[in-house]
C-alpha cells in the first residue's frame, strides 16, 4: 500500500513538470519558425520565398511568363529545415531561382496548405514542385535535395517545357 501511494504521489508530481516541458517545446517550435522559410534574417544569400500565396504567385506567373517553385513544408519537418539552411542558402541556387522563378513556400498545415496538399497529392515532406506559368505541374522532388540537383531540376523543367 505504501509503495502504491509513493508511486501515485510521484506521478502527480510529474504532471506539472510534464506540462511545463510540453509548453516549453511548443514555444520553442514556434520561435524556431522563420517567417520566410528560405530567407535568412542575417542577410545571407537565399532563395526568396513568399509565404502561402499560391494564387498571387500563379497570377504573377501568368503575367510574367515565369515558372513557379513551390516548397511544401511543415514547421516540424527536420529535412525541411535542413533544406532551408543548406540548399536554399546556396548562392548558385539563390541566383538561379531568384532570377528565373517565382518562389512560394506553402506550410502544408495552415491556410491554403491543406487544400493544396490534397490537390497536389503531396505524400511526404519536403516536396518541391515546379509549375509552368499556367499552373501545370512540370517537375517534382520529394525529400532533401542538394543545390546542384535542385538547379538541374529547375533547368530541366525550363528547357523541356518552353
Amino acid at each position: 500500500m505504501m509503495t502504491r501511494q509513493i508511486i501515485t504521489n510521484g506521478i502527480k508530481g510529474l504532471l506539472p513538470a510534464l506540462s511545463l516541458i510540453s509548453i516549453s517545446l511548443r514555444t520553442q517550435a514556434q520561435s524556431d519558425r522563420i517567417h520566410t522559410p528560405a530567407q535568412k534574417s542575417d542577410g545571407k544569400t537565399a532563395i526568396h520565398f513568399v509565404d502561402d500565396k499560391w494564387n498571387a504567385a500563379l497570377e504573377q506567373a501568368r503575367k510574367t511568363g515565369r515558372y513557379i517553385l513551390v516548397d511544401a513544408y511543415a514547421v516540424w519537418c527536420g529535412p525541411c529545415k535542413v533544406l532551408k539552411q543548406t540548399t536554399f542558402t546556396d548562392k548558385a541556387a539563390a541566383d538561379f531561382f531568384n532570377t528565373q522563378f517565382i518562389n512560394v513556400a506553402i506550410d502544408v498545415e495552415k491556410g491554403e496548405g491543406p487544400a493544396l496538399t490534397a490537390r497536389w497529392k503531396i505524400k511526404a515532406l519536403p516536396t518541391l514542385l515546379i509549375f509552368d506559368p499556367q499552373g501545370k505541374q512540370v517537375a517534382e522532388s520529394i525529400g532533401y535535395i542538394d543545390a546542384a540537383k535542385l538547379i538541374a531540376l529547375g533547368k530541366k523543367a525550363l528547357s523541356v517545357n518552353k
